[in-house]
């Protein structure tokens, strides 16, 4: 099991890519909480809401805490645990409350719905579970900047693939807690992780290697538990030592494959064009693709084509204004009236998002200062400062020379 944890290709992204160290780093912390969990309560508490504050989706460990505590107690009759359990819902209960208004209110949150039709939403989480079910088993579709289309039709494989795999998992889950084995933890741990990446709360890319992360020790452990079991009881010795050693050579085979494709895809995460190239070949129509079509575009000097492939990653949600303005790819066409035009329209595009939350946090009235002195409007982007260091914050040192910078302009536009 831990080998195949170590060498699943889908854990490359997560490790190799800078911006996901949190996730290796939350999941230490929740594995510490529950390998701590009986035997030192207080300290396995602290490592729990250390793990929370590190990323959201290591909330799974919770119910796998509470199903473990309820063995436990059908195990030796113990109680107090329950008393430290209600410690973990209260960590729960604030930190991720304070996430969840945080990212529902804040400029940079969520996004619009996968589909706009709620049996479509359904059919493509279930979908989505699929997905991460044959990937977990099999690597198949590993890829980065994952944006897998939603299940429209009524017989879309991947969506019934995934009831399927959920109504297991969900027998064996329950049929573990009636007899009060350890096993129905580990079934739960896997859709516990995939709950807060299900698209329940909608965001840019919907599916991602880096997620599974979260439930790969699930259902590693589900399906170890589950097998021991079941090899117990084949009666024959002989037909169950066969049974033992197939399973065996296909763990090796399967190890031996994944090592071979982790060490490929780690050559993917030193640089961005490859990594943008892997999304692209995965998911020609995605953001990733366009965006690549659009800077050979600009590359070529074809204003027309750069237009059309950025503006079809707009559709798709993508609004990062400033890799237009950056990039050297676009260089050849970045001082034309249209591509300009779209960075405007684009920098609207946020404004116009931030508008509809009520609340929002230092690093939203940056972007939206920054947005609005793209498009021009200074008083504006004053007005937008001036709120951010009024919160007194981390990024008061940033805010501040820019805040000079706007004034001086501001004061050298008027008449």
């Amino acid at each position: 099991g831990g080998a195949f944890f170590l060498l699943h290709p889908a854990n490359v992204e997560s490790v190799a890519w800078l911006c996901e160290l949190w996730s290796g780093v939350a999941l230490a912390l929740g594995l510490g909480a529950l390998l701590l969990q009986r035997r030192l309560p207080p300290l396995a508490l602290v490592l729990f809401a250390l793990a929370l504050l590190t990323k959201p989706q290591v909330v799974c460990v919770l119910p796998v805490a509470l199903l473990r505590q309820w063995s436990f107690r059908r195990e030796s009759g113990e109680r107090g645990g329950w008393i430290w359990m209600g410690a973990w819902l209260l960590a729960f209960a604030i930190i991720t409350g304070a996430q969840l208004l945080t990212f529902y209110e804040s400029a940079s949150g969520a996004r619009a719905p996968i589909h706009p039709d709620l049996v479509v939403q359904l059919r493509t989480i279930f979908a989505l579970a699929g997905r991460y079910q044959a990937m977990a088993l099999t690597g198949f579709g590993v890829a980065s900047f994952q944006q897998p289309p939603p299940a429209v039709s009524a017989v879309d494989p991947w969506w019934l693939f995934g009831l399927a795999t959920t109504l297991g998992i969900t027998a064996l889950a329950l049929s573990a807690l009636r007899r009060g084995r350890e096993e129905a933890a580990w079934w739960v741990w896997g859709p516990a992780a995939f709950l807060p990446v299900s698209q329940v709360l909608p965001f840019l890319y919907p599916f991602g290697d880096r997620y599974l992360l979260f439930m790969l020790p699930g259902l590693i452990g589900g399906v170890l538990l589950a097998g021991a079991r079941w090899g117990a009881a084949i009666r024959d010795p002989a037909l169950r030592e066969t049974a033992a050693r197939i399973a065996a050579a296909a763990a090796v085979a399967l190890c031996v494959g994944f090592s071979v494709w982790s060490h490929a895809r780690a050559a993917l995460w030193i640089s961005e064009d490859r990594v943008l190239a892997d999304a692209a070949r995965r998911w020609p129509d995605g953001v990733p693709a366009h965006l690549l079509a659009a800077r050979r575009a600009a590359l070529a000097g074809d204003l027309d084509r750069t237009l059309a492939e950025l503006e079809a990653s707009r559709a798709q949600g993508w609004d990062y204004y400033g890799d237009m303005q950056n990039n050297r790819a676009y260089e050849g066409v970045r001082a034309t009236p249209r591509f300009q035009a779209l960075v405007h329209d684009m920098a609207g595009d946020l404004i116009a998002r931030a508008s509809k939350t009520p609340r929002h946090t230092q690093m939203d009235l940056r972007d939206i200062a920054e947005a609005h002195r793209v498009r021009g409007e200074t008083g504006a982007a004053i007005a937008a400062l001036e709120r951010a260091l009024e919160m007194r914050g981390p990024l008061d040192a940033e805010l501040r020379p820019r805040l000079v910078g706007l004034r001086a302009q501001a004061a050298r536009e008027k008449p």
